[in-house]
């Protein structure tokens, strides 16, 4: 699976519970843990997740919008 469509999964999977690791991500939406590495990335430069120190990433404000925008079209 590209990159790009993993973006909405993984902010659905990160709202939905506790922030993850990227390979805990990837187990969940059968990816491979280096795209949804380069996914993260890109939701983390476009301010859309945030890291923490333990590794793993949380849905920001931003993301939440992002995700409801992209469920009303």
């Amino acid at each position: 699976m590209h990159q790009a469509h993993l973006e909405r999964p993984i902010l659905r999977a990160l709202e939905a519970g506790p922030s993850m690791r990227v390979i805990d991500l990837a187990e969940r939406l059968d990816a491979h843990p280096v795209t949804v590495d380069l996914a993260c990335n890109r939701l983390y430069e476009e301010g859309c997740l945030a890291p923490s120190r333990q590794g793993t990433y949380a849905v920001t404000d931003r993301g939440r919008r992002r995700l409801e925008a992209s469920v009303d079209r």
